[in-house]
């Protein structure tokens, strides 16, 4: 009578289990350490200069994500009041501030006055404001919204394209970025905010201190 064959295997060693025993345990060590820190293997490790800013991502700048490692910012290009060609290089040297918003966009109306008091205090040769306007109907209409808010310390920037804001993804109006003195970005964010706060002020001080 015919039989089936054994399935049965020889059995493992003492050397293979400790072999096995040895690899789960890098496996779950690897594993615990990427549950701990919170973040997915590849994942860059922040700088010290970020890790030291989650703390102050709070209150009106809560809404802020920070990048682990700074990324290029994508090259705009956009006028001043003047007709003047700009772009980000024009403004290397200095942490920027980048806000996209519009003379339509009903909270870029609330921000604007706190941007402009923002640049009043914190900008010169290390921090400066880049509000650009993303109005399709050109400068006239810019100026204008500039008298009604009594806008005394921004400069006009303006992109009648709307290229800048497609080339920095962005979905919604006010959006902003901070880019570091290379022209990287360190942090987005989407919404308004009183960007002239407490807790903003210190937020951006952290990263021109240093």
């Amino acid at each position: 009578m015919a039989t089936e064959p054994s399935t049965l295997k020889a059995p493992i060693s003492m050397r293979g289990i400790a072999t096995y025993a040895i690899i789960a345990g890098v496996i779950v060590a690897g594993l615990a350490s990427v549950l701990i820190s919170g973040r997915q293997v590849g994942t860059p490790t922040p700088s010290a200069l970020i890790e030291a800013a989650y703390p102050l991502v709070t209150g009106q700048v809560q809404n802020f994500i920070l990048y682990d490692a700074p990324m290029p910012a994508p090259e705009i290009a956009f006028k001043d009041d003047s007709g003047r060609d700009l772009d980000l290089r024009d403004f290397r040297g200095q942490y920027v501030l980048l806000n996209f918003w519009a003379t339509w966009c009903g909270p870029c109306k609330r921000e604007m006055p706190s941007l402009d008091r923002l640049q009043a205090q914190m900008g010169g040769q290390n921090f400066h404001v880049l509000a650009l306007s993303e109005d399709r109907t050109g400068l006239d209409d810019v100026t204008a919204f500039f008298g009604e808010f009594e806008l005394a310390d921004l400069d006009i920037y303006i992109d009648d394209t709307g290229a800048s804001s497609r080339a920095f993804s962005v979905g919604g109006l006010p959006a902003t970025v901070l880019l570091d003195p290379a022209g990287n970005m360190v942090a987005r964010m989407i919404g308004p905010a009183e960007w002239d706060s407490p807790e903003a002020i210190a937020f951006f001080q952290h990263f021109t201190a240093n």
